[in-house]
């Protein structure tokens, strides 16, 4: 189906060959669009202070993990598995 923006009551037999484009500044078709180019881009910020400061924060974090769960680990392991040493520092009452 072939649609056409030159008919207001549905799609049109006979299909236009222009290429409408909208302005938004003001809404409404345009039939001549001028291309201006962009100015060229900015150069990138030093990427060796970018590079340095990820090559600091891995390890850091990285270290920061495997200290936690290191502690986590022994955490679960004495609650699993009580020290004997300290059951038998507790004395029993006197029969």
């Amino acid at each position: 189906m072939r649609c056409n923006i030159t008919s207001d009551f549905g799609p049109s037999t006979n299909a236009s060959a222009d290429i409408y484009l909208m302005n938004l500044s003001n809404y409404t078709w345009v039939t001549q669009f001028e291309n201006i180019p962009s100015p060229p881009a900015p150069p990138a910020p030093n990427s060796t202070y970018n590079t340095k400061l990820i090559t600091i924060i891995i390890p850091v974090v990285g270290l920061a993990i495997i200290i936690t769960g290191i502690c986590i680990a022994i955490r679960v392991w004495r609650r699993c598995n009580p020290n004997p040493v300290n059951e038998r520092l507790v004395e029993e009452p006197p029969s």
